[in-house]
């Protein structure tokens, strides 16, 4: 995460806001004491509980189920049935010593506007001394934390306010069994912050340990102090759950945006494209514009072709098709009595008259299959018998614009 600048903790007796600035770490005074979204949240030690365990496995898959089954013999259950936070401390061969932290409890915790910059143990963000046991006083309790080397391996509350012979006990019992698991590695001293209250003796702990005291006024914060986000295990319910509404307010919104971006996008490309075929229309109207004398011209020549053209096409011509069809005609026993060409030779009606029935179908199957007329389609009705035992038959062609159309080459 980002630098931080402020960090809401737990004081001796009440919630403070310390500020960084240029003189290092300074109380802000007359703080109301709620966490905004550029404050950095300590969580203090009753809200929630540390487990030093040591576990035959460095993979962290591995270390993650051992943790749920090791917590959930020790009773502790994290709200809102949330994962814990694993921290690594040491290796040792091929186990390691890892530290668990549960947030089992939030209620306590300050008040919350909006999305904090992060959340983190209190303890974890003071420099405290290495290989030490500390003790100091959070919210009207005492608490007390141990380490190897910097790394706090167990923190908690004790269960009395004064330092008296009963809770000296207590911490050497914490510490022998810290030693006996080897979580804890050569303790050196006892290191006491802040004024004994009432009859409080840290006198209590150089007796009931037997290591040298010292007395600090205060544990001073790391000057780097890190943290989790916003959507980590450490972070109360209702802090993910307004995390997690933002992330969701937020992409909605990038994906309004880019909906938005990809629409006007769209729009100048439509645009753009419209001014170009505008400009292409343009340049089409001033061509056509250019041609039409030219086109004109050219129309005028092809009406002229169009009106000559029954007089220079063959296939058009009235004398061309009589010969032409009387060339079909066998040299007796058929008379044509109808030869009539129309709309300019577009349609030709034959009519004729042969002495027997098998003339008059042989001349509907020279008209239909010969070369002479194959410009025309014909429609030939079936021949007619008359009184006097001749028949008749009408042909009618119309005229194909091209009666030879040209056929590709076959394949060799």
């Amino acid at each position: 995460m980002a630098d931080t600048k402020k960090i809401l903790l737990p004081g001796a007796d009440a919630w403070e806001l310390w500020s960084k600035g240029s003189a290092g770490w300074e109380e802000v005074p007359d703080a109301d004491g709620r966490a905004g979204s550029d404050v950095l949240v300590a969580i203090d030690a009753r809200s929630i509980a540390t487990a030093p365990l040591w576990i035959n496995s460095t993979d962290p898959e591995i270390q993650k189920g051992v943790v749920a089954g090791e917590l959930a013999e020790l009773g502790i259950v994290a709200e809102g049935g949330r994962s814990a936070n694993i921290n690594h401390v040491a290796i040792d061969s091929n186990r390691a010593l890892i530290v668990v932290t549960v947030l089992e409890n939030s209620s306590r915790l300050p008040e919350v506007d909006g999305v904090p910059a992060g959340f983190a143990p209190f303890s974890s963000l003071l420099e405290l001394p290495a290989d030490a046991i500390s003790v100091w006083r959070e919210l009207g309790r005492l608490v007390v934390a141990f380490t190897r080397g910097r790394s706090v391996v167990y923190n908690q509350v004790l269960s009395g306010g004064e330092i008296d012979s009963d809770m000296a006990g207590e911490i050497a019992c914490i510490a022998q069994s810290l030693q006996g698991s080897a979580v804890t590695k050569g303790i050196e001293k006892i290191v006491v912050s802040g004024e004994p209250a009432g009859s409080s003796s840290p006198e209590f702990l150089r007796t009931a340990l037997g290591l040298p005291l010292q007395q600090v006024p205060r544990f001073p914060l790391s000057a780097n102090p890190s943290a989790l986000g916003a959507s980590s295990p450490l972070a109360p319910v209702v802090v993910v759950e307004r995390h997690a509404a933002r992330r969701r307010r937020s992409r909605g919104i990038v994906l309004g945006i880019a909906a938005l971006a990809i629409y006007g996008l769209l729009c100048l490309l439509a645009w753009l494209n419209l001014g170009r075929l505008d400009r292409a229309n343009e340049s089409l109207r001033e061509s056509v514009a250019a041609d039409a004398a030219e086109v004109e011209s050219i129309r005028q020549a092809m009406d002229s072709w169009d009106a000559l053209e029954p007089a220079i096409n063959p296939d058009n011509y009235p004398v061309e098709t009589f010969h032409r069809l009387t060339a079909l005609l066998p040299r007796k026993g058929l008379r044509l009595t109808l030869f009539h060409l129309q709309d300019f030779g577009q349609k030709l009606t034959v009519v004729g008259e042969s002495e027997s029935t098998n003339i008059a179908i042989s001349l509907r199957d020279d008209l239909a299959n010969r070369t002479q007329l194959s410009h025309f389609d014909w429609q030939i009705r079936a021949p007619t018998t008359l009184p006097d035992g001749r028949a008749r038959f009408v042909a009618v062609g119309s005229f194909r614009e091209n009666p030879f159309p040209l056929t590709e080459d076959p394949s060799p």
